[in-house]
């Protein structure tokens, strides 16, 4: 995981995890999966307690697991607005 301020007014992030599940104990699938996820961000400071923030996300498996089982990857995106006290 990282975070860069490029100025005080623009963030940029990355993230990424892999999960391994090789006997499909935790995610139920049988014959195992490998799982990772990629998310890059950028958010941009309102004031000194709030940031909007946008983020795109792949997942990437080893087998099909996505979409009803029919694919290898799946892509989200996300627009939010936080506040924190």
């Amino acid at each position: 995981m990282a975070r860069f301020s490029v100025n005080s007014h623009l963030n940029l992030t990355a993230r990424g995890e892999h999960f391994r599940d090789p006997d499909g104990v935790r995610t139920a699938i049988a014959d195992g999966v490998a799982l990772t996820e990629l998310t890059a961000g950028a958010g941009i400071p309102i004031g000194g307690g709030a940031e909007v923030r946008l983020e795109g996300r792949i997942d990437l498996a080893d087998v099909e697991v996505f979409d009803g089982g029919t694919s290898k990857t799946q892509g989200t995106a996300t627009a939010a607005a936080l506040a924190w006290f």
